[in-house]
């Protein structure tokens, strides 16, 4: 581990960073500070990207994992891996989702079952679910709870 948190780096200025993306990366960076274990999941995902587009405030950012860098872009840049689409509220609410057994999401508690609620109704959509490695650390890094 290289230092407490990842550095942020904004691709595109802080000044005019998207405030979605400021504020995942914030979440994300205190996240490995209160837990150190989660740098394994920052590591690992060195070299990719995952995009989040939150039409109801028509923004859209690119997160990329890059050493002990999280780089944010404004907009959907690249090949991102994962792909995220919802309104706010769903992005908030993938914060909430807690880790189980195995540092697998837990899905059954009501945190969880919202977020598969909103996948079957189609209020998130997510591209690259197939990439469950990806999309675990994701989630465990995204997650507060």
């Amino acid at each position: 581990m290289s230092g407490e948190a990842p550095e942020i780096v904004y691709a595109d200025g802080e000044d005019d960073a998207s405030p979605m993306g400021a504020m995942l990366a914030g979440l994300i960076s205190a996240n490995i500070e209160q837990n150190p274990e989660r740098w394994d999941d920052f590591h690992k995902l060195s070299g990719t990207s995952v995009s989040i587009e939150v039409p109801d405030i028509e923004e859209a950012l690119t997160l990329t994992f890059a050493g002990d860098d999280l780089v944010v872009r404004n907009g959907k840049r690249g090949r991102p891996a994962v792909s995220i689409t919802a309104d706010s509220d769903v992005v908030m609410a993938l914060n909430l989702v807690k880790t189980g057994p195995m540092g697998m999401p837990n899905y059954f508690d009501e945190a969880g079952r919202n977020v598969v609620r909103a996948l079957l109704n189609g209020k998130l959509k997510i591209g690259g679910m197939w990439r469950v490695d990806t999309l675990n650390r994701v989630t465990r890094l995204f997650s507060v709870a």
